[in-house]
């Protein structure tokens, strides 16, 4: 990341020179590969999917679809451009599988405290650092709705991108920006209205999901004091699967720790963790209803509802984690820490 923002800001500020003032040539994409070729191979998604399917049943099965769409073309040269945009495809399959994963997990168990009474996760403000009052069901309602638009947006994380590179070394008013100390130093401020434009779209997608429903506040952060340029931006979204996914992985570690059906890999933790947690169900709940509680407890900016302060406040939990009653837990998972 900080090697492409470089990379960005050269191009950037080549734009500002008479001589390099032409927009760089936009990056290539399976899209437009194939619509230079005026191509309709793909009409098959069935096929498609099985050839770059993430997950799939047997490597030979994969491997079966591939070839299956490869013999329907007769040109060599045509066949490699296919083969790359499959790979180009299945790389892009496989990465937003491992995003949006850990996200679908913490939805599903979210879905468990959305329907049973005994465990509360409502939050009032000025208890542990919650900035704002909820009930119970306002809670799970604003976890759900913060948690769908990070999955939305993980989806679609390469489509924010290019709009990250339209914003700012495509368009001309993209080489248009001023330095501004804007608190976390210095950074170049500039618009970015096709950033903002897609993620509006996201919002309005995320709404739709939930019926029209919606707790906190729907204002988003860009070219301003909280969120500079579209890189700043775009660099805060990426983070999302570095926060989740070491959550996740810790939890199901857990689960498998306590299950006394498997082998124990370092003899003495299970009981170690028995003694003091009671059961994997009762240690697991402690670790969620904290992460639901306080990880969207509004500690971010504009009281934490915003879009961009729903993570600030997810930051700020991963920050206290080594606080946690339960991080010796965590640490006897292999927990490290967060990317």
């Amino acid at each position: 990341m900080p090697e492409y923002g470089k990379l960005l800001m050269v191009l950037q500020d080549a734009r500002r020179i008479k001589h390099f003032s032409a927009p760089p040539t936009p990056v290539k994409t399976v899209g437009s590969a194939l619509g230079q070729l005026k191509s309709k191979f793909f009409s098959d998604e069935k096929l498609l999917m099985e050839a770059t399917n993430p997950s799939p049943k047997s490597k030979e099965e994969k491997q079966e679809a591939i070839q299956t769409i490869l013999g329907f073309v007769e040109t060599p040269d045509f066949k490699t451009i296919f083969e790359q945009c499959l790979k180009s495809i299945d790389d892009l399959r496989s990465f937003v599988h491992s995003c949006v994963f850990p996200i679908n997990k913490l939805l599903e168990w979210l879905r468990e405290y959305s329907s049973q009474s005994t465990i509360s996760l409502a939050i009032k403000a000025g208890k542990g650092g919650a900035c704002f009052s909820h009930s119970h069901d306002q809670h799970c309602q604003y976890v759900k709705e913060s948690l769908t638009l990070w999955r939305i947006i993980q989806t679609d994380i390469f489509d924010f991108w290019d709009c990250v590179e339209k914003d700012m070394i495509i368009d001309e008013s993209g080489s248009r920006y001023r330095i501004v100390d804007t608190g976390q130093g210095f950074h170049r401020m500039s618009d970015a209205p096709v950033s903002y434009d897609r993620m509006t779209r996201s919002i309005a997608e995320a709404q739709r999901e939930m019926r029209g429903q919606w707790v906190g506040i729907k204002v988003v952060h860009l070219g301003d004091r909280d969120v500079p340029n579209p890189l700043v931006f775009i660099d805060k979204y990426t983070v999302i699967p570095r926060m989740l996914n070491p959550v996740v992985k810790a939890i199901e570690s857990l689960e498998a720790i306590f299950d006394s059906s498997l082998p124990e890999e370092h003899p003495g933790i299970r009981n170690l963790l028995k003694n003091k947690y009671g059961t994997a169900a009762e240690l697991k709940d402690m670790i969620l209803a904290d992460f639901f509680k306080y990880a969207f407890d509004g500690s971010g900016d504009d009281g934490g509802s915003c879009i961009d302060g729903r993570l600030t406040s997810a930051w700020n939990w991963c920050s206290l984690l080594h606080k946690k009653d339960y991080f010796d837990a965590f640490t006897l998972t292999g927990f490290l820490g967060f990317d």
